[in-house]
């Protein structure tokens, strides 16, 4: 039987850990949901690359990816199985940033929005990011697979939502109006999977 929901989560080996940790928290919500993940070590592959794999990998009818570092709320995965259904693209909601600047910030992933935004147009969605929708909206499965992740260590995610967007294959979408992820950004370079 095809799992309703996948979920893509990029990892490295030194931090299985974390994963595990991750992965229990999302068992404890369901156990019905695929998980694909890939720890390719260090070096051997772009998080770009790792993303694609992912994705070609995946056979829910629904396709989220998550990096082993996020976060995501106690109802993260029965809200999107409430919310996946018959002529329903993706699921939208709102999104915790931590550690882009001195204080918590909230980000929305949209397809109302036009591209990714900040600033004023992202101020009249109530947030501080607006993004279209990309690997951490839960998308139909055929219409994650439309675009393709770029071999790419940096700004693989921006690349596909853009590509995403372009494609006009996003129609419907469901919002689930409160946080569903947590996203811990750490500047430590700009490839932390490469």
């Amino acid at each position: 039987m095809t799992p309703p929901l996948s979920i893509c989560i990029a990892t490295l080996p030194e931090r299985k850990e974390q994963f595990d940790r991750l992965v229990a928290f999302i068992r404890s919500q369901s156990t019905e949901v695929e998980i694909v993940s890939n720890a390719a070590p260090r070096g051997t592959m772009s998080i770009g690359a790792k993303r694609q794999w992912m994705n070609d990998h995946a056979t829910g009818d629904y396709i989220v990816h998550l990096d082993d570092d996020d976060w995501i709320s106690p109802t993260y995965v029965v809200d999107i199985l409430g919310a996946i259904g018959p002529g329903i693209d993706c699921v939208a909601g709102y999104e915790l940033v931590e550690g882009l600047s001195g204080m918590p910030q909230f980000a929305m992933w949209t397809n109302k929005a036009s591209r990714w935004e900040h600033g004023s147009v992202a101020r009249s969605f109530g947030v501080s990011y607006v993004r279209t929708p990309g690997h951490k909206t839960p998308l139909r499965n055929v219409i994650a697979r439309c675009v393709q992740y770029k071999d790419m260590g940096f700004g693989e995610d921006e690349q596909y939502s853009r590509e995403l967007k372009a494609s006009k294959r996003v129609k419907r979408e469901v919002f689930v109006g409160k946080v569903m992820q947590h996203y811990r950004y750490i500047p430590k370079g700009r490839d932390q999977y490469a």
